[in-house]
């Protein structure tokens, strides 16, 4: 009998911690609104507007089926032309922490408190166990680019661990990680130069001239960890609706009702390239035939590809862990501020339950701003032959058509399912063909080799696998279909 509720509060104190682990933190310790903001005005009519209601609608649908979106702002012309979930609460935004930083710094830039190309020596950088002498000669504009060279272990996580090097390596300035120890010295730069707190420069720059209505000084908590790094990491809660101001301000090159409150020249630079496409998919091991690909800032990721859509073109974004963004699109004039309320285990990084990753809200954005037709739709047109034949002669970005590398091999992947493998093969060929060593290109020849396979074609099955291997050598399906049939 003992021995049963001694099980019984076992299983039940165990399914309580679970359970207080499952739950948002957000809302747990926010103070309410300090001020009285002012609120967007709200879009009522689609005239004059790129957006449809029925691809509101859709996206409306997606957002609830297959997102842990908890809320979305999306502003058209300075106006809210759609909203998902609840604008006024209050969460931490992640490493859009960083994006926010950047725009601070460009008051003290203008007047000449900062002198970007002073050296963190000269300012009195140093750690407990000592900076190097090479490291000491990085200047603020190598921080705040993560082109410091410094590679000092930081005082929290979510950096690019993998391409970190061994310290005093590289040159200032030459080599670029996305590395928060430069973020946290470039926040503690700014309250050096300013004599005020990081959270102090977010309320007097930019929530009271704003009008932020969520915010509140006392909901801003660091991440100290001394042990590690003397720099804290200046955490950011705000709400979505308040995100998204940050995004209007600098769609508007830093002006907001008639004020210039950050430079224009300084929001240019900022969002201007530093570190190149080609240096960030390295470090991401992104393949050029990837649909999204970006380059890097000062603090903010400048996307250099999308879809191949020209109005994406100038388009930039703060990106934060498990689902926070703030993304600009000045061609359609359009800035979205999308948020996902992490569980405290997401939060912790011991799962992804409560996490919106960032591919998935890239195909968000993709459902909700391109307008280009399914090959689904082509088909009710042409034959497989007159299809392949269009698609060979047109560029995606010419097209009313998606003909990008995903199409190709997803409409293959349809045919497939159907059962007509010699047409899907012909879709296979023709993405290897204009993707040979793409980021999805195993994927593809997974799919051609098995269709290869439902033909009894086995030798040249064995060919596909074995490329496919090349690219994912841990696919351990692959391995034992190859091992079969050798």
């Amino acid at each position: 009998m003992k021995l049963k509720k001694i099980t019984i509060i076992s299983i039940a104190l165990i399914l309580c911690v679970w359970g207080i682990f499952s739950m948002s933190i957000q809302n747990w310790f926010y103070s309410n609104p300090a001020y009285v903001g002012k609120a967007f005005q709200k879009q009522i009519t689609f005239e004059n507007s790129s957006f449809t209601q029925e691809k509101l609608d859709e996206i409306a649908s997606y957002l609830e089926d297959e997102s842990e979106t908890s809320s979305m702002l999306v502003l058209e012309n300075g106006k809210v032309i759609y909203e998902y979930g609840d604008q006024s609460q209050v969460s931490y935004i992640a490493s859009c922490r960083k994006s926010v930083l950047a725009m601070l710094y460009g008051k003290y830039v203008a007047n000449g408190t900062i002198d970007l190309q002073q050296t963190i020596g000269d300012i009195g950088i140093d750690e407990d166990d000592g900076l190097l002498t090479i490291e000491k000669q990085a200047t603020i504009e190598n921080v705040i680019s993560s082109r410091s060279g410094v590679f000092h272990i930081p005082a929290n996580g979510g950096y690019d661990e993998k391409n970190i090097k061994e310290r005093g390596t590289v040159q200032p300035g030459e080599y670029f990680v996305y590395n928060n120890w430069d973020f946290n010295v470039a926040g503690y730069i700014l309250e050096q130069k300013s004599g005020k707190s990081v959270y102090e420069e977010i309320e007097e720059q930019l929530a009271i001239p704003l009008g932020f209505e969520d915010w509140n000084i006392e909901n801003q908590k660091r991440t100290i960890n001394e042990d590690k790094s003397r720099y804290s990491a200046y955490h950011i809660h705000i709400s979505t609706r308040d995100m998204a101001k940050i995004g209007q301000l600098m769609l508007q090159k830093g002006q907001w009702e008639g004020k210039q409150l950050i430079s224009k020249q300084w929001v240019e630079k900022i969002t201007s390239t530093i570190t190149p496409v080609e240096t960030v998919n390295q470090r991401d091991q992104i393949d050029i035939s990837s649909p999204v690909q970006f380059s890097y800032g000062n603090m903010w990721w400048l996307v250099e590809r999308f879809y191949d859509n020209p109005d994406f073109e100038g388009a930039y974004t703060a990106s934060g862990y498990a689902g926070q963004f703030i993304t600009v699109i000045p061609k359609r004039n359009v800035v979205i501020a999308h948020k996902t309320n992490m569980d405290l285990l997401t939060y912790a990084g011991l799962s992804q339950r409560s996490s919106t990753p960032s591919w998935r809200y890239w195909v968000i954005l993709r459902k909700l701003l391109l307008n280009k037709k399914n090959l689904k739709e082509l088909a009710k047109e042409k034959s497989v032959n007159e299809m392949i034949a269009f698609i060979k002669e047109t560029r995606n970005e010419q097209s009313i058509y998606d003909i990008s590398e995903g199409a190709l091999r997803v409409y293959g992947k349809t045919l497939m399912d159907q059962g007509n493998y010699e047409e899907a093969i012909q879709f296979f060929e023709l993405s290897i063909a204009r993707y040979p060593s793409g980021y999805y290109t195993h994927y593809t020849l997974d799919y051609y080799g098995k269709c290869l396979l439902k033909l009894n074609r086995n030798q040249e099955a064995i060919k596909v696998f074995e490329n496919s291997l090349k690219f994912n050598p841990d696919n351990e399906e692959i391995v034992a279909i190859l091992s079969d049939l050798k």
